[in-house]
């Protein structure tokens, strides 16, 4: 059991790679079909999501996750740490061209769990806290040592940080989010420039 109240796991923004079991990601998938048919999230229950499983609760319970809040944690996890392991990489190495390392290497990483990156988004307060608490000081380091940024580093790479996060929320959240091959031009521009510039424009 991963992040349970039975079995604690102190976690680390600096992960190894963990592997989740099928029944793990089972009930990710159950929690994220529920999530988008009840009229509030806290319709979202332990029971609900046992009975999709012909489980009874205890077993989840008892097995996998005490709460809803437990499910969301290691949602976190398998839904970043693939994408995470791979930012790190880049920017400890020091190389360019970070924005195409983006749209090349980790689009189709955040498509393939798309459904529980929408859910995260739209229901969950700590993923936003919890992507900044990962990346901030990675990205911070990579501006401050690589790019050479003249002003303070955290600030800026808030700035990046938040950013990219509300181009992926946006994608990822449509009914029919387009294959990374047809986002991924799309992805680089919306990087590339500032808002202002986005104003004047007819690309979207």
């Amino acid at each position: 059991m991963f992040g349970s109240l039975a079995n604690p796991i102190k976690i680390s923004y600096n992960i190894s790679m963990i592997t989740f079991r099928e029944k793990d990601v089972r009930i990710f998938e159950e929690l994220c079909w529920l999530a988008k048919d009840a009229s509030h999230f806290s319709d979202v229950t332990i029971e609900k999501i046992a009975g999709r499983m012909n489980l009874s609760r205890q077993a989840i319970y008892k097995n996998y996750y005490r709460s809803i809040d437990d499910i969301l944690e290691s949602m976190h996890i398998f839904v970043d740490q693939e994408g995470q392991s791979k930012i790190k990489e880049f920017l400890r190495s020091k190389n360019s061209g970070f924005i195409h390392f983006l749209a090349d290497e980790i689009l189709p990483i955040i498509y393939e769990k798309r459904q529980f990156q929408a859910t995260l988004y739209r229901y969950d307060p700590t993923w936003l806290s919890y992507i900044e608490k990962a990346y901030l000081p990675i990205f911070s380091r990579y501006l401050k040592e690589t790019i050479k940024v003249t002003f303070d580093s955290d600030f800026a790479a808030r700035l990046v940080i938040q950013q990219i996060l509300t181009i992926l929320s946006q994608w990822v959240q449509k009914e029919q989010p387009e294959t990374p091959l047809d986002f991924h031009d799309k992805f680089i521009y919306l990087l590339s420039v500032s808002p202002t510039e986005l104003m004047n424009e007819k690309f979207l």
